[in-house]
């Protein structure tokens, strides 16, 4: 009777403060603070079809995370994660700066869509770099947001495609590890940290595979024209 009574005032008080709503909210929650500020920070929409959080084991995993294409360029994502697992410093929960010890992700995908010589990857960047403003209205920030410290950001085994309107056909690439470090501030101040250096090198990364992929794809292309076009004159001649 006693263990009950117990219980019973800590979720009043739970319910009081407001606490037990956010108790049983956090992974909806989460995933609100980290659509919002990706789609803030990118200037194109993120979505994230749910967010796990162990607290009790100081873990969390996003699955299905998603980065849309900038405008001008194909409705297909321009990056997807099937799974971000994160490991949080459990005593820093409650603190000013939470911290984040590592996110790490393995064989994400990435889309490196070129329209003529602009790339999905440079736009993004370079609003980022400017500072311009999102095509999303940004909600209203409140009075003050908790900031967080990511300690590592590993992506691994990241897989590639390349299209381009100039290309006779796609390829998929390999574009390598990418690993950052030492991010500090409010979500989307994290969120930007994350970007910027994030789609450089994916975009260094890029480039360089389809410098070394396009001339053998023009010379399978030119090749099959001139198969074909023997293939009709020596038809054109047995007539």
């Amino acid at each position: 009777m006693k263990k009950l009574l117990v219980t019973t005032t800590i979720i009043v008080l739970l319910a009081g403060s407001g606490l037990l709503y956010l108790f049983f909210n956090m992974d909806s929650l989460a995933r609100r603070v980290i659509e919002t500020a990706g789609t803030r920070a990118m200037g194109t929409e993120v979505t994230v079809a749910d967010v796990d959080l162990d607290i009790t084991n100081g873990n969390a995993r996003l699955t299905d995370f998603r980065v849309a294409n900038p405008e001008g360029f194909s409705d297909q994502d321009m990056m997807r994660f099937d799974a971000l697992d994160v490991d949080i410093d459990l005593g820093s929960i409650g603190s000013e700066v939470i911290r984040i010890n590592s996110v790490t992700s393995t064989s994400p995908y990435v889309l490196y869509e070129l329209q003529g010589t602009t790339a999905n990857l440079d736009v993004v960047r370079e609003r980022l770099v400017s500072g311009r403003p999102a095509d999303t209205e940004p909600p209203p920030e409140p009075a003050r947001e908790q900031a967080f410290s990511v300690g590592e950001i590993a992506i691994e085994e990241i897989r590639g495609r390349l299209e381009s309107n100039l290309l006779p056909a796609a390829v998929d690439v390999d574009l390598g590890t990418i690993t950052l470090r030492d991010m500090e501030g409010t979500p989307t101040d994290i969120a930007i940290q994350i970007a910027r250096p994030l789609l450089t090198q994916l975009s260094r990364n890029a480039s360089a595979a389809l410098a070394t992929a396009a001339p053998g794809l023009l010379q399978d292309e030119l090749t099959e024209r001139a198969e074909e076009l023997g293939d009709r004159l020596r038809d054109a001649l047995n007539r």
